[in-house]
């Protein structure tokens, strides 16, 4: 049984570009279909979509943790996107936040754990988030 492009498309759509997810789906299998997406233009740009789909969920996901001020989320962002500014492994230090407790609807977080540049990048992007 031959598989239409839109058969296909619509199987990549349902499971999120995951292609070993549609190949299930279409009874086929995996590399078989790669190789059918790679042939065409139109279900390359299929895929592509999905997975920008995908991460701007994601990307929707950590944001979301990033305001409700999970200090991790804040610490892997400021890690990977904030390395410009000076973020990054070795971020600069601030001692006077290593035992305060942020209070975010109604729910402390203890911070004694996080590391003095860790304090650092959440204080300044609680302030951006803030104000």
């Amino acid at each position: 049984m031959k598989v239409s492009e839109e058969d296909i498309r619509n199987a990549l759509i349902k499971c999120d570009g995951i292609i070993a997810w549609a190949a299930r789906s279409l009874r086929v299998d995996r590399s078989s279909l790669h190789k059918r997406i790679q042939r065409s233009e139109f279900l390359r740009e299929v895929l592509k979509h999905c997975i920008e789909e995908t991460l701007d969920e994601a990307e929707g996901q950590l944001f979301k943790l990033i305001r409700d001020g999970d200090p991790k989320a804040v610490k892997w962002y400021l890690e990977k996107k904030g390395k410009s500014r000076g973020y990054g492994k070795e971020s600069p230090e601030i001692s006077t936040l290593s035992h305060e407790k942020v209070d975010k609807n109604s729910q402390e977080v203890d911070l004694s754990k996080l590391e003095l540049g860790e304090l650092k990048q959440l204080e300044i992007l609680m302030q951006k988030v803030q104000g």
